[in-house]
């Protein structure tokens, strides 16, 4: 509880002053001189003005990320108060459209209340008609109803956002957003037919180069290859000065792996031989080593793993390299397990439990996620292997240590499990009863599958 609460306020500092603090001191401090200035030469109405004005646009900001928070927090009865009093107070400040928009967001994202979200969209469409925010308002919609599974009214969200803001800045970047979401549950025909109208219709727009990725992400999901490998040709010929280059090819990469590990690993050393200034780059030669596992050849795999580990030593990247190294084990481990190759997936399995202990025991904690990651693997190792006791130990830490990793929340009912399960062989042995069956082996999933180099 007091981890969880010690959360919630740096969620309410974050919130209430990294955007106030960030986005509005600097104006309030150009505002405050011309104040000032305005005082100095009698200018008192224009300074009384300036004043008050910062006054409300403080209060403001205020009660918007106050609204936020406890979205966050999962109060709703406390943000739909905090909502209503931004309503009534600031009715007519310019910024309102935009702060119901950021609340309508944050319950479909964070609290996946979609019907709410919704509600609240569609009250700035109705509410403000003409304000720049209708447009994000029409998105918005979109994204609820695909989020809902109700696609036909996703769709027709769609063409009215195409129809209703053909010119709105923002359009390209809304429907990349939508392609985004649409890949998000599976629906890659309708993803590639936005990140493809985007490219069509907005050839400028400057994050084009992630519309082409969507379409060559959504091509191979679809087992379009041809489509696929003329997208990546597009990629690498169109966009090869974008500065997102390395990152999007390695993303497509990614999702190539043991669908396609040639073209696979051509991209990792495209990655590798034209980006080596990137940090992608690093990760690119571990997935180079992963296929070298698929295909059998261990030491090849443990020559390019051990390279990483020498020339990258004490680089905030390392971490997500090694645990790499540890998926690429844990994936040909599974895989042979599979084939009834015991010995060979056990060997697999202690060879991924020493990398994800290198990133536990020997490297610099550079992302909470990862270090929990190797917990929880780590710990699946041991009960794979009955060394119940250090499984106790690394369920444990993974508990404190990160409470909102995905599977955190299942680490105290593992632990009671494996005590209940060894109390229950003291007591057969005792007995000379028949042993229980023995725990399940494996459980884990690896919750950063396949994802790289997004923006």
């Amino acid at each position: 509880m007091y981890k969880k609460m010690l959360f919630i306020a740096l969620v309410l500092f974050g919130l209430l002053f990294s955007d106030i603090a960030g986005q509005c001191f600097a104006d309030m401090s150009a505002q405050f001189k011309l104040a000032h200035k305005y005082s100095k030469n009698e200018q008192y109405e224009q300074a009384e003005q300036i004043y008050q004005q910062i006054v409300t646009d403080y209060a403001f900001q205020a009660q918007k990320n106050l609204a936020i928070l406890y979205v966050a927090w999962n109060k709703p009865p406390q943000a739909d108060s905090a909502l209503q009093e931004l309503l009534t107070k600031f009715s007519g400040h310019k910024g309102i459209p935009e702060a119901i928009n950021q609340v309508a967001d944050n319950y479909g994202m964070k609290l996946k209340r979609y019907d709410k979200s919704r509600q609240l969209h569609q009250y700035v469409l109705d509410h403000y008609p003409g304000d720049e925010q209708t447009m994000w308002a029409q998105q918005g919609l979109a994204f609820a109803d695909i989020r809902r599974g109700n696609y036909a009214a996703a769709e027709a969200a769609i063409e009215k956002l195409l129809a209703n803001f053909p010119k709105h800045k923002g359009l390209p970047k809304a429907l990349n957003s939508l392609g985004k979401d649409y890949r998000k549950v599976g629906k890659y025909q309708r993803a590639r037919k936005l990140h493809q109208y985007v490219l069509d219709n907005h050839p400028d727009f400057e994050d084009a180069i992630f519309s082409q990725r969507g379409v060559i992400i959504s091509s191979i999901a679809l087992g379009d290859d041809s489509r696929a490998e003329a997208g990546i040709n597009e990629l690498l010929s169109q966009f090869s000065l974008n500065e997102y280059i390395a990152n999007a090819v390695y993303h497509v990469a990614r999702k190539l792996n043991r669908k396609n590990d040639q073209k696979a690993q051509e991209l990792y050393e495209y990655i590798r031989d034209n980006h080596s200034g990137n940090k992608v780059a690093v990760l690119a030669r571990v997935d180079i080593g992963q296929i070298q596992l698929r295909q059998g050849d261990d030491a090849a795999a443990r020559a390019i793993f051990d390279g990483v580990l020498a020339d990258f030593s004490g680089h905030s990247i390392l971490p997500k390299a090694v645990h790499l190294m540890a998926e690429g084990y844990r994936e040909q481990a599974l895989f042979e397990h599979k084939q009834y190759l015991d010995a060979k997936a056990d060997d697999h399995f202690l060879k991924a439990l020493a990398e994800w202990e290198r990133i536990i025991y020997e490297l610099p904690e550079t992302h909470r996620n990862t270090t929990a990651q190797a917990h929880h693997f780590a710990a699946e190792c041991y009960r794979r292997f009955g060394q119940h006791q250090k499984a106790i130990e690394h369920y444990q830490k993974l508990a404190d240590y990160q409470p909102d990793y995905p599977y955190a929340s299942r680490a105290p009912s593992m632990v009671r499990l494996i005590k209940r399960y060894i109390k229950n062989m003291e007591e057969i042995s005792e007995s000379g009863a028949e042993p229980p069956p023995p725990l399940p082996r494996w459980l884990g999933k690896n919750v950063n599958s396949n994802e790289g180099g997004q923006k």
